[in-house]
Parts: structure tokens; C-alpha cells; sequence
């Protein structure tokens, strides 16, 4: 057995990117109006992105009007 057969093994991390975006937003917010759809859509959608996100150690880094990073 040689010294580097004894050497620990490197940590193994990973990580995942995932990019959302609720498509026509902007046209369904002004179809049927921000207070009406818009406003509510969005605030499920990042509570949804928080509930899924935090079960495997996500989180939302940037908000982009209607999207998450």
C-alpha cells in the first residue's frame, strides 16, 4: 500500500442551478390586472420555491420581477 493509498478521501459536493420563470406574466398582470393575479401568483410561487428549496438546503438568491435565481 502506498502513503496515498491512506489519504482521505475528498469531500463531494454538489449543487444544482435552477432558474424559474412564470411565462406571460406580464401580459396575465395586464390582462386581468396586478392585485387581481399578478400580485397573488408571485407570492405563492416564492412561497412554493421556500418550501421545496428549504427541504434539500435551497434557497432563492435574486428575485428578477417574476423569477428566481
Amino acid at each position: 500500500m502506498s502513503p496515498s493509498d491512506n489519504a482521505p478521501m475528498p469531500e463531494i459536493v454538489t449543487e444544482a442551478i435552477v432558474v424559474i420563470d412564470l411565462v406571460e406574466s406580464t401580459l396575465t398582470s395586464n390582462l386581468f390586472g396586478w392585485y387581481a393575479v399578478g400580485r397573488h401568483s408571485l407570492r405563492d410561487l416564492r412561497g412554493l420555491i421556500g418550501a421545496v428549496g428549504a427541504g434539500g438546503g435551497g434557497r432563492c438568491l435574486k428575485n428578477a420581477g417574476d423569477g428566481c435565481l
